[in-house]
């Protein structure tokens, strides 16, 4: 395992830009950037809206800082910015005037709520079965991982052995190499992906050719934003891992007896079932999140007026001491290992 190195993003730039209005529930894409862009133009700070990308996951964007520096993730009010070192988060920002604190099980509770807020139909899909079980598997695999091609071998003899729903979200061992992202890319884009993909794994594991080019905005960045949520969760790592219906993560099994045990013991697909969550894409705007409500919304500097919500911003607050000053930011500071391959 390699050791990365991230210059801390200039998140207390922040402070001085973002917050002014909060946006209406499930903003689009477009909306975002062009509050980011108002904010940091009114301080004069470079900005480029191309920066600022959907995740796979429904009301979060993902904000790139530029090479060797972690990625930060916004919500769709812009009332929350999760700052990363590239593997996990290792910050939650608050955007607001006297921001409050949020505990670590609320972290933990908004986490499991942006992963129900995956968008499956962007994913390769595999029905296998009858589908009388109603099971739906979340695979988080690696074309050119070992224990990934075993699995999809299994998996493509098994039949209607197998009664399920599998979502793929392909990645790649080696992300930073640009054959090996390419290839991931190329996999995803391509319009019977989920032929390509096991194509790919059962024919020619490692091998980049006789794959379709793919144009679509889906690749490694992709499979990273829902990676990286899980590995903040404490969830694991490493490939192939699975999330299954009812919420609980394992390591797949390679062997069919033992797969199909672990479907026995996560049955179901009741943890995506349940209503897609808005806490996260609204934290703590009017309406958003109970726990702003009242003297809560209050202290954060939330108030509503004929259908306009506005979001008071602390100009610095502790900001610039606990995150640093833009010089300050420049250095460089290790990152944990990246996650086991």
């Amino acid at each position: 395992m390699s050791q990365a190195i991230f210059r801390r993003p200039l998140a207390a730039v922040l402070a001085l830009t973002l917050g002014l209005g909060a946006l209406p529930a499930y903003a689009d894409l477009g909306s975002v950037r062009g509050v980011l862009a108002e904010r940091m133009r009114a301080k004069k700070i470079p900005f480029s809206p191309s920066s600022v990308r959907e995740t796979l996951i429904q009301g979060l964007y993902r904000w790139e800082q530029g090479a060797g520096v972690g990625q930060l993730y916004v919500n769709d009010a812009v009332t929350l910015i999760l700052v990363t070192d590239g593997n996990k988060i290792v910050e939650w920002t608050q955007p607001v005037r006297d921001p409050q604190p949020i505990s670590e099980a609320e972290k933990n509770s908004l986490l499991s709520e942006m992963l129900r807020g995956i968008r499956f139909d962007r994913l390769i899909k595999f029905e296998q079965g009858k589908g009388q079980a109603g099971n739906q598997v979340l695979l988080i695999s690696a074309f050119d991982c070992p224990y990934c091609v075993k699995f999809e071998r299994m998996l493509a003899n098994a039949g209607d052995k197998v009664d399920a729903t599998v979502y793929v979200l392909p990645s790649t061992l080696q992300p930073k190499d640009n054959a090996h992202a390419s290839t991931v890319r190329n996999i995803w884009c391509a319009k019977q992906n989920a032929e390509v993909w096991r194509n790919t794994l059962l024919k020619s594991p490692g091998g980049y050719f006789n794959l379709p080019s793919g144009s679509c905005d889906l690749g490694v960045e992709a499979a990273r934003d829902v990676q990286l949520i899980v590995a903040s969760m404490g969830l694991g790592g490493g490939y192939p891992q699975m999330l299954f219906g009812n919420g609980t993560t394992s390591t797949a099994a390679q062997e069919l007896p033992v797969f199909q045990d672990q479907l026995r013991k996560n049955p179901g697909r009741v943890f995506w079932d349940e209503p897609k969550p808005q806490r996260y894409a609204q934290f703590r705007a009017a309406g958003g999140n109970t726990a702003a409500s009242g003297g809560a919304a209050a202290a954060a500097g939330i108030s509503s007026s004929g259908g306009t919500t506005t979001i008071r911003f602390n100009p610095l607050s502790g900001l610039l001491k606990k995150l640093g000053t833009p010089a300050a930011a420049e250095g460089a500071s290790p990152a944990p290992e990246d996650a086991a391959k």
